[in-house]
């Protein structure tokens, strides 16, 4: 993902709530640690993040479905769902319907 603007940085950073991650840690996620397919969405959700408090909870146990790792960024009490492969890259982010907030779905469900 392209770097984000050092004034995009420390909104985010000033309008980091708390949670299971840190600001610095979910900024090294957005810029460093996403997937080719899933960088539009990255970028998104840094100008929702960058534009209104929010925070962040993580879900290590691995999901029931599709055996993924899962962070899950609140804002404006929406859910924005990032799901991660086993090297810890960030391969999909969707909005609090479900919604892949990227041009192209990366992901296809195993049997599909």
């Amino acid at each position: 993902m392209e770097c984000l603007g050092s004034l995009q940085i420390e909104r985010i950073r000033i309008n980091h709530r708390g949670g299971d991650l840190s600001a610095g840690q979910l900024l090294e996620l957005l810029q460093r640690r996403v997937a080719l397919g899933a960088e539009r969405a990255a970028r998104v959700l840094a100008r929702r993040m960058a534009t209104s408090h929010y925070f962040n909870r993580a879900a290590h146990t691995k999901g029931s479905k599709d055996k993924t790792s899962h962070y899950t960024v609140w804002i404006k009490n929406k859910g924005h769902h990032l799901r991660l492969d086993a090297r810890g890259v960030v391969f999909q982010i969707t909005d609090e319907r479900g919604r892949d907030l990227g041009i192209v779905s990366p992901w296809v469900a195993p049997g599909a």
